[in-house]
C-alpha cells in the first residue's frame, strides 16, 4: 500500500500539469500526446515544490492537505479553462509493416529496460555518497519536522546563531530535489529508504516520453524518434543515476533536455507555446542544484540570439567579443557588491567563489578515459563527432542547423573551461565530477547527433504549425 501511495504522490502533480498544460498542445499532430505526457512530469513536479514552498510561507509548514488541496483547484481549473480539447485523435496514415515491427521491438526494449530500472529504484535505498549526506538527509529532515528548516554551515550551527537551523555536508544546495522526497514520503505517512526515490523512475519515463514525442512534431518519424528516445535511455551513466537515486544530476539532464527541445520547436515553427513551456521548464534549472544557473545561461543565450534579428545578434555577439578582448587587454578587476572580486588576467577568470576559470590545468586524460574508454556513454561521443562531420552537407535539410550547432559548442566551451578549473580539476582527475557534470548536457549532444543524421523531411515540406499563441 505504500508502494502505491508513493507512486500516487508523483503521479497526482503530474496528471495535474497535463490537465492545466492541454492547451499548449495540437493533438492531431503525431507525438504530441507523448511530448504533453513527458513536459507534464516536470511542469508537475515544478508546481508541487512551488505550492510547498507556498504552504510553508502561509505558516502551515509542509501541509499534505494543503498541497492536495491546491493540486485539485489547479487540475479542475485545467478542465474549466479547456472543455473541448480533442485528445487522442489519430495524427498521420498508418506506418508500414516493417515500421510497425521496428517500433515494437523499440517500444518493448525501452519498456524491458524501464522495468529493470523499476526494481532498482523501488527496492533499495538511498545508496550513493552524496545523496544522503547531502541530499536525502535534508528530505528526511523535511518529513520529520514537517516544515521546510534552513540548514547552514557547520560554523553557523556550532554558533546556534539561526534559530532551529540544521546542517549537513550539502548545506548550501538547492531543495527542489529533497522537496519531491519529502513529499512522497509525507504522503506514505512514513520515510521508506527506497520508495522515496519512485520519482526518479518516472522522471526516466518522462524523458522518454518528452523526446520520443518532441522529435516527431519537429519532423523524425515514429521509428526514429522512438530510437533516440531508446538510444537517449539506454545511455549507462543515465541509467545509473535512475537506478543509484539520490543526486540531483538526472534532474539537471531531464529539464536541460527538455527545455532544449522546447527551444528547438518554438525557434522552427516560431509557436509562442513552445516559447512558454521553455521558460517554465528552464526557470526551474537554478531549483534543482547549483550548476543549474549555468544551464540556464546556456540555454537563455541561443534563446537571445535566435530571437533577435541577424544585425542585433551579430551586434551582441561582437560586443561580447570586444567585451573579452577589451578585459584581456586592460587586466579588468572589478568588485561586485556583497560577492567579492572579479579579476581577469588574460589567461584565467578569477571568481568571488574562490574559483578560478580557464587555467591550463590538464584534463584531457580523465575526459578521454570517462567517454571513449570507459563504458560510460557506449559510442555516444564518436556518433555526435559522425553527426558534425557531416553537417555541412546537410544544413540545408535541417531546420536551425545553426541552433542546435550553438548549443553544442557552447557546452563544449563553458563545460570543458569549468572542467579546467583548479577547482574542478581536481574532482576530474579523482572521477568524482566527470560523468555527473556530462549527464547535464550529453543527453542533448546525443539528440542533435540524431536529428542531424536522421533529418528526412526538407524544412519547406515539413507539415505547418498552428497559428502561435494559446
Amino acid at each position: 500500500m505504500s508502494l502505491l501511495l508513493a507512486m500516487l504522490a508523483i503521479v497526482a502533480p503530474w496528471a495535474v500539469a497535463m490537465t492545466v498544460t492541454r492547451r499548449l498542445w495540437d493533438f492531431d499532430r503525431a507525438g504530441a500526446v507523448w511530448a504533453w505526457a513527458g513536459y507534464g512530469f516536470v511542469l508537475g513536479m515544478l508546481l508541487l515544490t512551488l505550492l510547498m514552498r507556498l504552504s510553508q510561507g502561509l505558516g502551515m509548514g509542509l501541509s499534505v492537505t494543503f498541497v492536495a488541496s491546491a493540486l485539485a483547484v489547479s487540475a479542475v481549473a485545467g478542465l474549466v479553462l479547456d472543455r473541448n480539447g480533442a485528445l487522442f485523435a489519430a495524427a498521420g496514415g498508418p506506418p508500414s509493416r516493417w515500421t510497425r515491427l521496428a517500433i515494437g521491438l523499440l517500444l518493448a526494449w525501452l519498456v524491458l529496460r524501464a522495468g529493470m530500472l523499476g526494481w532498482e529504484v523501488f527496492w533499495r535505498p538511498v545508496y550513493p555518497w552524496d545523496a544522503w549526506i547531502s541530499w536525502a538527509v535534508k528530505a528526511r529532515t523535511f518529513f520529520a519536522e514537517q516544515a521546510i528548516v534552513p540548514f547552514v554551515s557547520p560554523a553557523t550551527w556550532r554558533e546556534a546563531s539561526v534559530p532551529g537551523a540544521f546542517t549537513a555536508h550539502g548545506f548550501e544546495y538547492p531543495i527542489m530535489v529533497p522537496l519531491i522526497q519529502a513529499w512522497t514520503a509525507l504522503v506514505m505517512g512514513q520515510w521508506h529508504e527506497a520508495w522515496v526515490n519512485v520519482a526518479w523512475w518516472f522522471a526516466f519515463v518522462a524523458l522518454c516520453m518528452a523526446i520520443s514525442g518532441q522529435l516527431r512534431l519537429w519532423g523524425l518519424g515514429a521509428g526514429t524518434s522512438l530510437l533516440a528516445a531508446t538510444l537517449v535511455g539506454t545511455l549507462p551513466m543515465l541509467d545509473t543515476h535512475v537506478a543509484l537515486a539520490g543526486y540531483a544530476d538526472l534532474w539537471i539532464g531531464l529539464y536541460f533536455t527538455l527545455a532544449f527541445l522546447a527551444l528547438v520547436r518554438w525557434q522552427q515553427d516560431g509557436d509562442r507555446r513552445q516559447m512558454l513551456l521553455f521558460l517554465l521548464v528552464v526557470v526551474a534549472l537554478p531549483m534543482l542544484k547549483e550548476p543549474g544557473m549555468l544551464s540556464l545561461a546556456l540555454l537563455l543565450l541561443p534563446a537571445l540570439l535566435w530571437s533577435l534579428s541577424p544585425r542585433w545578434a551579430w551586434a551582441l555577439v561582437g560586443t561580447g567579443v570586444l567585451a573579452l578582448v577589451g578585459g584581456w587587454a586592460t587586466q579588468l578587476r572589478f568588485e561586485l557588491p556583497g560577492l567579492g572580486m572579479v579579476a581577469f588576467d588574460g589567461a584565467t577568470l578569477a571568481l568571488p567563489n574562490g574559483w578560478v576559470i580557464g587555467a591550463p590545468e590538464s584534463v584531457w586524460r580523465p575526459l578521454w578515459r570517462a567517454t571513449m574508454v570507459m563504458d560510460n556513454w557506449h559510442l555516444l561521443v564518436p556518433l555526435v563527432a559522425a553527426a558534425m562531420v557531416i553537417v555541412p552537407w546537410r544544413m540545408g535539410r535541417i531546420p536551425r542547423a545553426g541552433l542546435l550547432l550553438f548549443v553544442v559548442a557552447e557546452t563544449a566551451v563553458i563545460y570543458w573551461t569549468v572542467f579546467a578549473s583548479p577547482a574542478v580539476a581536481q574532482h576530474i582527475h579523482s572521477m568524482t565530477v566527470t560523468n555527473r557534470a556530462m549527464l547535464h548536457f550529453l543527453p542533448v549532444w546525443l539528440l542533435v547527433a540524431t536529428m542531424v543524421l536522421f533529418v528526412a523531411t526538407p524544412p519547406g515540406e515539413r507539415e505547418p504549425a498552428r497559428a502561435a499563441g494559446p
